[in-house]
């Protein structure tokens, strides 16, 4: 069975990058796909996902993800937004029902794993489930992990979901979000919450999006109040906690859960804004001493 770290996760968001690198260099429809490389060490990637984004205005098909093994895991992979037209479908904010629960989901996020199909690298038609539970039978001892960021956070609550209905899944089954808006409805985060128990619902306070949609508008996270991952000052020194982007960057989320092994490649302070901050800080901590002293 996993056992959840701050390493752990960081490490397996390596396997989220690379979906968002398939998505970008290659486009569904050429078969035998030639993969990206380097795939991540010691995994091979055994399935993909494609999905449609539907608007009014643009209709395009793209990849979304992977399911990858190893000798102990596998692992499925969902990237989060990657183009103004995802951005439209994320700020959708209406709720549809779910088909499992008295639950509702985000209209857009669900438009999106409704059309997802996962084809294995010869764009044959792969049955996901089957492929899971003959695994592991085979071997009890998999862990099975679904893992997400950004959009793809609600897109794996929604998976994992569906796929809990099968005890030998559920069993198996944890799941890891990254910057997760929240999926649906209370109803949803109930059915979720009793069923998908070993959630890591990973989020960054700086950052935006874990907050939306509002629940003022009928929406709730999931896995309560999850892993709040806050930089600390020395952290918040290093990278440019003023950009939204950056806050919401999945290569920041990888360094703050695990700086030792995923160093911060970008979304550093600029020179200049660095020196300011820590001129900023030294005043700060100036009044502080002089506070004490009185």
């Amino acid at each position: 069975m996993f056992v959840f770290s701050n390493q752990a996760a960081a490490n397996l968001a390596d396997l989220i990058d690379y979906a968002y690198t398939l998505n970008t260099e290659r486009t569904p429809g050429t078969y035998p796909v030639c993969l990206p490389t380097p795939t991540p060490a010691g995994y091979t990637v055994e399935a993909l996902a494609f999905a449609t984004d539907n608007i009014i205005i643009c209709d395009q098909t793209k990849y979304y993800g992977i399911v990858a093994s190893s000798a102990n895991e596998i692992v499925i992979a969902i990237r989060g937004t990657g183009d103004a037209v995802e951005w439209v479908i994320d700020f959708e904010f209406s709720l549809t029902p779910f088909p499992l629960g008295q639950s509702k989901v985000e209209s857009g996020f669900y438009s999106i794993l409704s059309s997802m199909q996962f084809v294995d690298l010869n764009g044959t038609p792969f049955d996901l489930a089957g492929y899971l539970v003959k695994a592991l039978t085979a071997n009890p001892n998999l862990s099975l992990i679904i893992e997400g960021h950004s959009l793809g956070g609600p897109l794996v609550s929604m998976l994992a979901a569906q796929l809990s209905q099968n005890a030998t899944l559920k069993k198996a089954m944890s799941v890891i979000t990254l910057a997760s808006p929240a999926p649906g409805d209370t109803g949803f985060a109930s059915f979720y919450n009793q069923n998908v128990p070993a959630t890591y619902r990973i989020w960054n306070p700086w950052d935006l999006v874990p907050h939306a949609p509002p629940s003022w508008l009928g929406f709730e996270q999931v896995a309560g109040a999850g892993q709040k991952l806050s930089p600390t000052i020395a952290e918040m020194k290093e990278y440019d906690f003023f950009s939204p982007g950056c806050n919401h960057s999945l290569l920041t989320y990888q360094w703050l859960l695990d700086p030792g092994g995923h160093p911060l490649a970008s979304c550093k302070w600029p020179w200049e804004a660095a020196a300011r901050m820590a001129s900023m800080q030294a005043a700060v901590q100036r009044m502080q001493q002089r506070v004490e002293s009185k």
